[in-house]
């Protein structure tokens, strides 16, 4: 897969400080990119960030050994995720983690997604977006958070009537959520056609809310539409006043 352009942009916006991380990663194998979307502190967020791309890489190159080529990245992601969840799981701070990996050979997209910062692969004939484990917005993940003991009330999942919430039914870290929230990341191929964009962020590039995500959306695909760089769609999201961190790594093919 021929990579035009890969840049990134971040911001605190009006936050006090940064709980958001990146990995943009260019390696023989391929490209690799990420966000790390942290909450409650920034400590799990950073440490996945440190972590994530080496333990991917080794991951990676233990499976292809093992296994076929359209199952290699797949088993990746999800050993180095099962990695940085065990490695976490005492911390109370969390983080969301959306990765995708473009194979040098080849014109697949992995993506691999817990919680809710989106990944957009777009081209001339449309655009796909990746999931979003926003339990407010996606009753099958509340019904399985539920299912694993958890207690949903609007937007937030608790452990108990007593315990911190969180919007997302999976993410890392979270220790007062254990067993409630899960750590399997959701993974999907994607077929790439010979033009486009992929765009990994955070949700304070669109609405953290979560309600106006499509409106906002639409903003942003018109903007990448029209030429705009990661640091662009970073300084209209601030402008957009998203009350968030906002991550942008867009990427042109």
């Amino acid at each position: 897969m021929f990579i035009k352009s890969v840049n990134v942009a971040a911001e605190k916006g009006n936050r006090d400080y940064m709980e958001d991380r990146y990995i943009s990663y260019d390696k023989p194998e391929g490209i690799l990119l990420a966000v790390f979307d942290g909450h409650g502190g920034y400590e799990a967020a950073n440490w996945a960030w440190a972590n994530f791309p080496k333990q991917f890489f080794a991951s990676l190159a233990f499976f292809k050994e093992e296994f076929p080529s359209e199952k290699q990245v797949t088993w990746a992601f999800r050993d180095s995720i099962k990695q940085l969840a065990i490695a976490l799981s005492e911390h109370e701070a969390g983080t969301t983690l959306s990765a995708l990996f473009i194979p040098t050979e080849g014109e697949m997209a992995y993506t691999a997604v817990l919680g809710d910062s989106p990944i957009i692969i777009g081209g001339v004939d449309g655009h796909w977006t990746g999931p979003d484990h926003n339990v407010r917005l996606n009753p099958a993940e509340r019904e399985a958070a539920e299912a694993r003991g958890g207690y949903c009330d609007g937007a937030y999942l608790y452990r108990n009537m007593h315990s911190m919430g969180l919007q997302m039914a999976r993410a890392l870290g979270d220790s007062h959520l254990k067993g409630v929230l899960s750590t399997e990341p959701e993974i999907d191929t994607v077929a790439m056609g010979k033009t486009g964009f992929v765009l990994v962020a955070t949700d304070g590039l669109f609405d953290p809310t979560h309600h106006g995500f499509e409106k906002s959306k639409a903003v942003v695909l018109a903007l990448i539409k029209d030429g705009a760089d990661a640091q662009y769609l970073v300084d209209n999201a601030v402008l957009r006043d998203t009350n968030d961190n906002v991550t942008a790594i867009l990427a042109r093919f």
